[in-house]
C-alpha cells in the first residue's frame, strides 16, 4: 500500500534540502573569500598586468627578452608592492586628513 506524502512533509523535506544546499554554498563562499583575502595582491597585479600568465603552462622554453622581463616582473612586483604599500597608505592618510582637517587660515 502506497502512502501519500503530505504537503507538510514535502515542505519539510524541501526545507532540509535547501538548508543542506545553503551550508554547502556558505562553505564554498568562505573558501573563496579566504583565497581572495590571502591572494588579493597577486590577483590585483594579474588584473592590471594580465600578460605572462599563459606562459607558465607552455612546454617549450621561450628565451625571448620579453619573457625574461615578464618572469622577473612576476617575481619582483609582489615584493615591491609589499614595500610600497605602507608608504602609499601613509601618503593617502595624510591627504585625507588634510582634506578634512586642514589648517585654517
Amino acid at each position: 500500500m502506497k502512502t501519500k506524502v503530505s504537503a507538510l512533509d514535502q515542505l519539510r523535506k524541501e526545507k532540509e534540502e535547501l538548508e543542506a544546499s545553503l551550508v554547502h554554498q556558505e562553505e564554498r563562499l568562505a573558501k573563496e573569500m579566504k583565497y581572495i583575502s590571502h591572494n588579493w595582491g597577486s590577483l590585483l597585479l594579474k588584473s592590471i598586468f594580465p600578460f605572462g600568465s599563459g606562459s607558465s603552462n607552455s612546454k617549450k622554453k621561450d628565451s625571448s627578452p620579453i619573457s625574461g622581463i615578464m618572469r622577473f616582473s612576476n617575481d619582483i612586483l609582489p615584493i615591491a608592492w609589499g614595500i610600497a604599500q605602507p608608504f602609499l597608505i601613509g601618503i593617502l592618510t595624510k591627504k585625507v586628513k588634510n582634506m578634512f582637517f586642514g589648517k585654517k587660515k
